[in-house]
């Protein structure tokens, strides 16, 4: 059985290499696609619609005509196009062709992701976005830059998609666990000035993971094993009696950001806000000076 799907396999990349009994050409850039209905179709939403009805011997679709698509002639982007017609054929390694002078693996695999969505392509997205959240680690982004680059990436996505939001939570994630080398930049500093939700969705993730004073890591194994102490379900009246020592002295975030209590109250209780101006103390410093 194995040898016998081994060599189905082959003959689906015979088919996409060589183009035979091709009977969609999809033109993106200057590149021409000789791709199969019966094999595009069925994995993406939007080929399906434009190929739907059509009796013609062969179907021709010119992306570069079609502005409701957020794609360019850019290389990042013809390669990321490029990489979803090879999972289409069944290659697993898609991920890796792209131009390293342009582009590092979890900027480019945002690319995909972003390619994904555009062509309703779900088992696809589903592979982009468990590769992407393997690759944000500290060999593939380098710098600050380059995570503010990533994040930007992902922001300007427009969709509201749950994988798109777990996405973003790993870069987050990602920068606070490594804070002192991320976030203390100007590049994330002028990220964060002009796209403030970002902010916003970073304090949410610290009131998410710092609840008991220990930053959690839910991509570190041994951050799975949460002492009784700290776990809010072993003991009740242990976390009860936690959260009333916070409300009387608050602990400082990870961050290094001490909350202070705003004069507004809800439902009788005092609402803590976070001061900002420790976050990127390098970065205000020389602007200061």
């Amino acid at each position: 059985m194995g040898s016998r799907n081994n060599g189905l396999m082959e003959t689906i990349h015979v088919l996409h290499n060589t183009g035979k009994y091709s009977d969609l050409r999809v033109t993106h850039g200057s590149q021409m696609h000789k791709v199969h209905q019966n094999i595009v179709c069925p994995q993406s939403g939007w080929f399906e619609k434009e190929c739907e009805g059509i009796e013609a011997d062969s179907v021709a679709v010119n992306l570069n005509d079609r502005a409701s698509l957020r794609l360019t002639g850019s290389a990042n982007h013809i390669a990321a196009f490029q990489a979803m017609i090879e999972f289409f054929y069944g290659r697993t390694d898609y991920h890796l062709h792209f131009n390293e002078k342009t582009c590092d693996l979890p900027q480019f695999l945002a690319h995909l992701y972003d390619v994904a969505e555009q062509f309703d392509a779900p088992i696809f997205r589903d592979d982009v976005v468990r590769k992407f959240k393997a690759s944000v680690t500290k060999e593939n982004i380098h710098d600050p830059v380059i995570f503010a680059n990533v994040l930007e990436y992902l922001y300007d996505i427009e969709t509201e998609a749950e994988d798109l939001g777990s996405m973003k939570e790993r870069m987050l994630h990602f920068a606070l666990h490594h804070r002192g080398k991320y976030l203390d930049g100007h590049a994330v500093a002028t990220l964060l000035q002009y796209k403030p939700n970002i902010a916003v969705d970073m304090v949410a993730h610290i009131n998410k993971c710092h609840p008991f004073g220990k930053f959690l890591d839910p991509y570190d194994p041994s951050a799975r094993k949460v002492s009784p102490a700290m776990s809010p379900q072993s003991n009740k009246d242990t976390a009860t009696s936690d959260a009333h020592k916070t409300a009387r002295s608050p602990s400082p975030s990870p961050l290094g950001i001490r909350p202070r209590h705003s004069a507004s109250v809800l439902n009788g209780n005092q609402q803590s806000l976070p001061e900002f101006k420790n976050i990127f103390p390098n970065h205000n410093a020389t602007k200061a000076g």
